[in-house]
């Protein structure tokens, strides 16, 4: 685990609920968690999570360097208020997200822009007002994740039902 702690808790089945909270709120935060079930069937999950401020001119940046080929999906969860837009590049391949409104979640599938191995770069740019921000999950898109609103004190959570 880098900059959270995670618990899990009792959900009805076939569901298990864990609650990962970032340490630092300013830094990317990313957890690894195993499920199985009692027949030895196992899921790996270890998503990448990232808050992203409001930038009026592009100037910030998160860079994510050593991501797995793998984890080739991006839940973008807008904050309230959050971005107007979302530019992710991945190893040199832009992908732009346009028109974001307050609160509106989506899928970007990056998977055209992946190597193989753990030896892929993302670098994330927002546009928005200052006060503005959204939740940026990168994960393998197994299972259902839903990440928590920008700004919340989680950094998010991950529904597995297999």
């Amino acid at each position: 685990m880098v900059n959270c702690t995670v618990v899990c808790g009792p959900t009805p089945a076939p569901s298990v609920t864990c609650t990962a909270t970032k340490t630092n709120k300013r830094r990317s935060a990313q957890f690894a968690v195993r499920f199985c079930t009692l027949n030895g069937c196992c899921i790996d999950c270890d998503p990448i999570e990232v808050t992203l401020p409001g930038s009026e001119h592009w100037l910030d940046m998160k860079i994510l360097t050593g991501v797995p080929e793998a984890e080739s999906k991006i839940r973008v969860t807008n904050g309230t208020p959050g971005l107007d837009a979302l530019s992710v590049v991945v190893n040199g391949r832009r992908f732009r997200v346009s028109g974001l409104h307050d609160g509106e979640e989506m899928t970007v599938d990056v998977a055209s822009a992946m190597r193989p191995g753990n030896t892929n770069e993302f670098v994330l740019r927002a546009s928005g007002r200052r006060g503005t921000s959204a939740g940026i999950l990168i994960w393998d898109g197994v299972g259902d994740a839903f990440v928590a609103a920008a700004g919340s004190s989680h950094a998010g959570l991950l529904a597995v039902s297999k």
